[in-house]
């Protein structure tokens, strides 16, 4: 009777087998299914692209869906840069800078407080580095014609000259940043000699850059990159829960290529050369980098300088001013003043780079803060299920073939699910970690950030 039993519970065991596959695969179906459309408030990247400041600029979001509405921020963006542009341009005939310039008085002129502090923090730029960085220096950029409009197609090579030692000297007597002054109340600007003019170029991309920080910061967001003309500011994390990385490209006129890459966390770059803004007469090659001191192109061996800072307008300035010290002069006064700066040097055999004291190595540069919420979660699930079902479905097509009984014990499904569990702790590699310097250009932003 037990006999007869237990021959009456006996299956097919095809019929086993085929249903049992039919159902490992609804169930893995189900299980993509309900991965791929992910949590609702899963953090996602926007990215916003546009033109300012005779330009570009990039920037990229991480956060929830429904914080982000992509043509609202896009167009605040558009607005503030604009808003910046219109103060401070020189190649606009109205804007604020413009109208100064063009003032042929001594008097204080009225302004905006933007305006006003970022002249302020010019000023105190200009004394930092001992006057290598001058906002005055506009006689002396228009007469070596690198100003505004002076550019390959409205000033031909063979309209190019130099200019002679009378000229230099007598636009030199419009120079010196220590005869402009700035008051924050009421907001107002003054310069020594009605003559004079200003010229932010040098500090207004890396201002609009903390501009559009502060906006994405009053809305909330803490995870950013903003990047105008290669002045970048970042904060927290990337879309893969890793701080931002940004390359420093190699200081190589003929193409384009990283030396290295940055870390960033929250902080501020910004890179100054003379190695792509440039003319060539008779063999020699003048650069658009003055030095104040003496009205003509810097003439040395550092070929960039790139500096991290709190603020990009900061940032923007240091390297512009340690660009015209030098390898030697800029260096001591980076390292005297705690400034984090690398600095790019030509030498006999290649290139060569040094850093201070202050530059962070791969491990400062990483921050605690907490990866975008959900991200880990996610890629771990999909990986155990992966494995998960692979497994059940080598168990299952050897049946499905032969018309055998599939067989799997409870001990050897829980040993499959514990190898798949993303909370068990895995072995160590054996092998080393691959640097996270890469080789990725400058411009490629997605690409830097999927490695």
């Amino acid at each position: 009777m037990i006999d007869g039993s237990r021959q009456t519970e006996k299956r097919n065991p095809y019929y086993f087998s085929k249903y049992g596959f039919l159902f490992s695969i609804g169930a893995s179906c189900l299980c993509v299914f309900m991965i791929g459309c992910g949590s609702p408030d899963s953090p996602q990247q926007f990215t916003c692209r546009g033109s300012t400041m005779g330009t570009s600029y990039t920037v990229k979001l991480v956060a929830d869906p429904a914080a982000i509405d992509p043509a609202a921020i896009r167009d605040e963006i558009q607005q503030t840069l604009d808003a910046v542009n219109a103060r401070m341009s020189t190649y606009d005939v109205d804007s604020e800078l413009s109208r100064w310039n063009a003032s042929q008085t001594t008097d204080w002129f009225a302004v905006s407080a933007e305006t006003a502090a970022v002249v302020a923090e010019a000023l105190r730029i200009g004394r930092v580095t001992e006057g290598a960085f001058d906002v005055t220096l506009d006689p002396l950029v228009r007469l070596w014609q690198f100003g505004p409009r002076a550019n390959e197609s409205t000033t031909p090579k063979e309209t190019k000259r130099i200019p002679d030692d009378e000229e230099i000297n007598t636009a030199l007597r419009l120079v010196g940043f220590s005869q402009i002054e700035s008051r924050a109340d009421p907001p107002a600007v003054r310069k020594g000699r009605a003559q004079m003019r200003v010229d932010l170029s040098g500090i207004a991309k890396g201002h609009g850059v903390d501009r559009v920080a502060r906006l994405l910061e009053g809305h909330g967001f803490g995870n950013y990159m903003v990047e105008i003309g290669g002045e970048i500011r970042t904060a927290g994390h990337n879309l893969a829960g890793e701080p931002w990385r940004i390359g420093i490209e190699s200081p190589t006129s003929a193409a384009r290529a990283i030396d290295s890459v940055v870390a960033m966390g929250t902080r501020s770059m910004a890179t100054s050369g003379g190695y792509r803004n440039y003319f060539e007469l008779g063999g020699v090659r003048y650069s658009h980098l003055l030095d104040p001191r003496n009205g003509r192109p810097i003439t040395h061996r550092l070929a960039s300088v790139t500096v991290l800072a709190a603020t990009c307008a900061e940032a923007d300035a240091l390297a512009t001013g340690l660009m015209v010290l030098g390898p030697e002069a800029g260096y001591d006064l980076a390292q005297s003043q705690g400034i984090a700066a690398a600095f790019i040097v030509r030498g006999d055999d290649g290139f060569v780079q040094k850093h201070t004291s202050h530059w962070p190595d791969d491990e400062a540069s990483e921050t605690s803060e907490e990866p975008p919420r959900g991200t880990t979660m996610i890629t771990a699930f999909v990986a155990a299920f992966i494995v998960l079902a692979a497994a059940m479905l080598a168990l299952s097509i050897g049946p499905i073939i032969r018309k055998r009984k599939m067989q799997c014990s409870c001990k050897t499904a829980r040993q499959i699910m514990d190898a798949t569990d993303p909370r068990r702790k895995k072995p160590e590699p054996t092998h080393p970690k691959s640097s996270p310097l890469l080789p990725i250009l400058p411009d490629d932003w997605d690409e830097i950030q999927r490695r």
